[in-house]
């Protein structure tokens, strides 16, 4: 167990837990950055790395206890996820359309 990824580290995914179990114990998880250029550091006692998204993800849905967990994390924007992901889509909400002012309408 380590509470940081190096700069040369080819582990680049990673979540970062506390001391307690399940969902909520899950504090963040992601990408850590290009590798030889970033490193992550935290706080907290437990920092685990994966070499690929898809192992991180295996393990972020069995502490989760939900094998959907890291796909609807990273869909619905979570702040727990440190993006971005090479698996899934963040969905993004349409920008609202703004009306035409009167004085600009044809």
């Amino acid at each position: 167990m380590s509470n940081h990824i190096n700069k040369d580290d080819p582990k680049r995914w990673f979540y970062v837990q506390s001391d307690s179990s399940g969902e909520s114990s899950l504090i963040c998880f992601g990408f850590s950055g290009e590798q030889f250029i970033s490193e992550t550091i935290t706080g907290q006692f437990l920092l685990e790395a994966y070499l690929t998204e898809r192992e991180l993800e295996i393990e972020v849905n069995l502490i989760a206890g939900s094998s959907n967990y890291y796909e609807l994390a990273v869909e619905n924007n979570s702040s727990k996820f440190q993006g971005p992901s090479t698996l899934y889509t963040p969905n993004i909400p349409p920008e609202p359309i703004q009306p035409i002012p009167p004085d600009i309408e044809s």
